[in-house]
């Protein structure tokens, strides 16, 4: 709920990897030095988007009991702060994808959980970071898009995995 996840399709398969934890989008450096991070590493890109770090810089920017989800209106309402807040979200986001898309030349990236909520504001600066940083064939092939299931996407994968295990498929 509140880092930054990922998951894999190959085949049309879920990768898991070796160990089962493939997918750890949220813990790839995003620089040489930054802030620690709960994994033990640093400047991991969930420290620059996690819900605890984008809730401190809305706290600092706006009000200490604002909700991520309070800051959508007031960017739909052109406020710049939350513009700005949206759109410097948008190139860390941009950033890590980057790197994703150059390893990995998939042809499709979903954003999805609470952030995916204000995709209209993120979406056009994610698609440039990506447009400027990937590689040519790479940036060429790849679409990006906001997930459709909404909240909905983690009980609806639970139960998947569960149906899997029971049976075998």
């Amino acid at each position: 709920g509140t880092g930054v996840g990922g998951g894999l399709i190959l085949n049309n398969a879920l990768y898991r990897g070796e160990g089962f934890v493939a997918g750890e989008i949220g813990h790839i450096p995003l620089n040489e030095v930054g802030p620690s991070c709960n994994c033990g590493g640093y400047a991991c890109f969930e420290r620059y988007v996690g819900n605890r770090t984008l809730l401190a810089k809305a706290a600092r920017l706006f009000r200490k009991d604002i909700r991520l989800q309070d800051i959508f209106p007031l960017a739909r309402r052109g406020e710049p702060r939350a513009l700005r807040f949206w759109k410097e979200t948008a190139v860390h986001i941009g950033n890590a994808l980057v790197g994703v898309i150059n390893l990995l030349n998939p042809r499709l990236v979903i954003i999805g959980g609470g952030v995916a909520n204000n995709f209209r504001f993120m979406g056009p600066t994610i698609r440039k970071i990506i447009r400027q940083r990937a590689m040519k064939v790479q940036k060429k092939m790849v679409r990006v898009v906001r997930a459709k299931l909404g909240d909905d996407a983690g009980i609806l994968g639970a139960h998947i995995l569960v149906k899997e295990a029971i049976l075998g498929r």
